[in-house]
């Protein structure tokens, strides 16, 4: 079952692969990476509040996994628990791997909650990464621009927007929103 259902995991037929490695759990409780697996299995098909408690198991047992770390911040942002996830996010900001993905995260939360000096912190501290996917980078960016303009920062965002343009000139709203506040830039009144 466990052999099974880690071949469907890593084929990513993720509904497939939480079945056989719940069946290998029962069997065996105290099986080696089982319930990480599993955790990541319902996490990557969308059963977030159920992952939950699978992924505070496998923190238990590796508390150094980091993927699942990031997963359970995750699973606790859709779920509803804010306060909770950003303390993991805010946790997860320096690590290279995780770090601009979590700074994308923590940064949403504190927009959400008009936070926006909070938000501008962490994905400026987002933007600093090295290595980061161009996907995450772009919506950095995107979000950063965004609360550039909730505090009235203009010229800031209008940067940032440039960027964006220069990386992927289709990127969401881009375009209008480079006209629009260009020229509200230049207009003081």
């Amino acid at each position: 079952n466990y052999h099974l259902g880690l071949a469907c995991y890593l084929n990513k037929e993720y509904e497939k692969a939480i079945p056989c490695l719940k069946k290998a759990l029962v069997i065996n409780a105290e099986a080696h990476n089982v319930t990480s697996t599993l955790a990541l299995a319902m996490y990557k098909a969308h059963h977030f509040k159920e992952s939950l408690a699978f992924l505070r198991r496998a923190l238990e047992e590796n508390p150094d996994n980091k993927e699942c770390l990031f997963s359970m911040a995750d699973a606790m942002a859709e779920c509803g628990y804010g306060d909770k996830a950003l303390k993991v996010f805010t946790h997860l900001r320096p690590d290279p791997e995780y770090g601009a993905r979590s700074c994308l995260s923590a940064g949403i939360i504190h927009s959400r909650t008009t936070q926006f000096e909070k938000a501008m912190q962490d994905f400026e501290i987002g933007l600093k990464h090295q290595e980061t996917p161009s996907e995450i980078l772009l919506e950095l960016r995107y979000r950063y621009t965004q609360a550039c303009f909730a505090t009235t920062n203009i010229a800031q965002g209008i940067v940032q927007l440039r960027e964006i343009q220069v990386i992927n000139p289709q990127y969401k709203d881009v375009g209008q929103l480079l006209s629009r506040y260009s020229e509200l830039n230049q207009n003081k009144n």
